[in-house]
């Protein structure tokens, strides 16, 4: 039924960023995740938010993560690993990358 397949939806999310060099000119990095969802209870939400922790809880119990005390996801050692996890559910980002291009904002009548 339609309702069925409600909860089942896409979770789609984008970064653009805008990356200088000292030694080249700048660029436009644009990193896109999109997750399906399967069923009513495997949602894109719940993919995109439980199989993170899932990894990271395995990587813990097998002693992969050397950091201690309360950590947040940005060092390397940790979302490495977790990406590494994530691809082989079909969780990935897929970026692109284009040369940065300065943009006025427009003008309003």
């Amino acid at each position: 039924s339609a309702a069925s397949d409600v909860y089942k939806r896409q979770v789609i999310l984008q970064h653009e960023l805008e990356v200088e060099y000292r030694d080249r000119p700048s660029e436009m990095v644009i990193s896109t995740l999109v997750a399906e969802g399967e069923s009513n209870t495997m949602t894109a939400m719940a993919k995109t938010v439980g199989l993170p922790v899932v990894a990271a809880t395995k990587l813990l119990l097998e002693g992969a993560l050397s950091l201690t005390g309360s950590q947040i996801p940005t060092h390397e050692s940790i979302y490495g690993p977790i990406l590494v996890e994530l691809e082989k559910t079909g969780i990935r980002f897929v970026e692109r990358i284009e040369p940065f291009r300065e943009t006025t904002p427009k003008e309003t009548e």
